[in-house]
């Protein structure tokens, strides 16, 4: 069994004083905004991290986007067993079934995911605080300063 934990988040770039405040910029999840993803993956015998600028999209789409990228990545190492930590309530409540996906961009998203999901032998998805994907979130701030 080939088995990887990674980290999943995302971030839009912080372009004036007000979107400073994280819950000004975090609540105005309707707007496009220049956004990047970053993740980090560790295995056994292997680790990989990357980021993207995604150009425009939403935060939810972003969020979405990070996970897949994540996911694409432990597939194509031949992973079998993944778990994945996230920072978006919304994400990880909607990959789960615990939550409806109204949007249907979003709902498109989310059934990617589960379909590499369900690639797995066991996948798990688990909500954490941004404070604990330290690590992917400088590679988004990375991205940005590029």
């Amino acid at each position: 069994m080939k088995r990887a934990t990674g980290e999943i988040t995302q971030r839009w770039c912080r372009n004036d004083h007000t979107s400073n405040h994280p819950l000004r910029w975090r609540r105005s999840s309707f707007q496009s905004r220049p956004a990047a993803v970053g993740y980090t993956i560790e295995a056994d015998d292997w680790s990989d991290e990357g980021s993207d600028h995604l150009g425009k999209a939403m935060n939810n789409e972003a969020e979405y986007r990070a996970l897949i990228r994540g996911l694409e990545v432990a597939s194509e190492q031949g992973c079998t067993e993944v778990e994945t930590r996230d920072d978006s309530q919304l994400v990880v409540g909607q990959v789960k079934g615990d939550w409806q996906t109204n949007e249907q961009h979003l709902r498109k998203l989310r059934d990617r995911a589960r379909e590499l999901a369900e690639e797995f032998e066991t996948f798990e998805i688990v909500r954490v605080d941004r404070e604990e994907n330290l690590r992917a979130d400088g590679l988004v701030d990375r991205e940005f300063d590029d």
